[in-house]
């Protein structure tokens, strides 16, 4: 019986307590990078979004708006049906941000410059050619520590930029 083998109690608690700090370092780790990552996929969302409304207003022929609404958080395309009158709009695509990202910037300036169509409600408007018609700007998120921007050009482009602690950084 001198030639068991196993681990001792001390053994095994040791173990588990080398275990658990490596784990409470990596979640320490992780949370603030899950963040960062779910406000850059935020941010590319909105793009897209923003993207499908030119998509929509070059193949329909006529204009298309894309809409944020910073207070409930929404996405929206609309066929503007080839008028002015927003009372007919046809709504096309549908979506929303996730709740840890929000509206916000470094500088604590206007988190959206787009134009104004509401309380906390902007758009920008995409003629039949691509480009912007209303409604050229930016839009700002913040989550955790990062904070990202997407610029919606009149010439119908946008461009991703990033806040690296003191200046804007272009990338996607």
């Amino acid at each position: 019986m001198g030639n068991q083998r196993g681990v001792t109690l001390i053994e095994m608690v040791a173990v588990v307590a080398v275990a658990s700090v490596m784990l409470v370092s990596a979640i320490g780790y992780s949370v603030p990078w899950m963040a960062k990552q779910t406000m850059r996929s935020a941010v590319h969302d909105v793009r897209s979004f923003m993207q499908l409304a030119k998509i929509e207003a070059v193949s329909r022929n006529h204009e298309c708006r894309f809409v944020v609404d910073g207070v409930n958080r929404t996405l929206e395309v609309w066929d503007m049906l080839g008028n002015t009158d927003p009372t007919d709009d046809v709504l096309l695509h549908d979506g929303r941000v996730p709740d840890p990202v929000s509206f916000d910037r470094p500088d604590g300036g206007t988190p959206v410059t787009l134009q104004v169509i509401g309380a906390k409600v902007f758009q920008t408007v995409f003629a039949s050619d691509g480009t912007v018609s209303s409604g050229s700007g930016d839009v700002f998120f913040h989550s955790a520590e990062s904070f990202g921007r997407i610029g919606v050009h009149a010439a119908g482009g946008t461009t991703i930029s990033y806040w690296n602690g003191s200046a804007w950084q272009v990338g996607s």
